[in-house]
């Protein structure tokens, strides 16, 4: 066996295997780091418009309410 190893031509060597398997991890992290950061900011996006309804709903609160006004004097 160890003469099949000794008289096959390489045509690669096991460093080769290695920028391979490095440049796969480097992608796979990078994708996994743009996923985690997807969400993160749609998060956010969510909580300044839930902010923002939350503040659209107390003015309409505010505006249905009766209110007295200091242009007529109470009767």
């Amino acid at each position: 066996m160890l003469d099949i190893f000794k008289n096959y031509p390489a045509r690669s060597s096991i460093v080769d295997g290695f920028y391979l398997y490095e440049s796969r991890q480097r992608a796979l992290q990078e994708k996994r780091a743009r996923q985690k950061a997807q969400p993160q900011i749609r998060q956010v996006e969510i909580l300044r418009m839930e902010h923002f309804s939350d503040l659209n709903i107390k003015a309409d609160s505010k505006s249905d309410t009766p209110q007295s006004s200091s242009m007529h004097p109470p009767e």
